[in-house]
């Protein structure tokens, strides 16, 4: 009687916890889900207020090799842009508070929206949730209209 006990308790904790990490998740061609934090400037910012353009939210953390890699790529697209309706929204996940801010000088981050939020674990971070984000770095196109384009696989050119 025990042991199914103790099977049914770990049969519905792994139910809840799919449920909890697969809730609010963005998908393609739908509305995105609001970002609403902090600016590392200490001004508020939510994402919503860029709507009319097009947004690619960046995913990375200071600790991450394969994000201190793509982070110049992203610097190098924000600077060659024709387009004045495109904006960076880049979301550092960080384990220690104040992390982000000196690899964003070091590399000369050219955009305004710089966030960062104290998580231990990316999947565990809420807005990592929403979008779905599991292992960074990570990218979306979100479209002027609000909706999710795609998920980006490689820093557009």
């Amino acid at each position: 009687m025990n042991r199914n006990m103790l099977l049914l308790v770990l049969i519905v904790v792994i139910a809840g916890g799919c449920f909890v990490f697969m809730k609010n998740k963005a998908t393609v061609g739908e509305e995105t889900p609001e970002v609403a934090s902090e600016l590392i400037t200490g001004e508020d910012f939510k994402l919503s207020s860029l709507k009319g353009k097009t947004v690619y939210l960046v995913f990375w953390g200071s600790w991450c090799p394969p994000c201190r890699r793509e982070l110049p790529h992203w610097v190098e697209f924000y600077n060659n842009k024709s387009d004045d309706n495109i904006e960076i929204v880049s979301i550092a996940l960080e384990k220690k508070e104040g992390a982000s801010k000196a690899i964003a000088e070091s590399m000369g981050f050219p955009w305004s929206y710089q966030l960062e939020e104290k998580s231990g674990f990316v999947a565990t971070n809420g807005l990592a949730r929403k979008y779905g984000v599991k292992d960074i770095p990570a990218a979306f196109k979100i479209n002027p209209d609000g909706t999710l384009a795609e998920k980006i696989t490689e820093v557009p050119h």
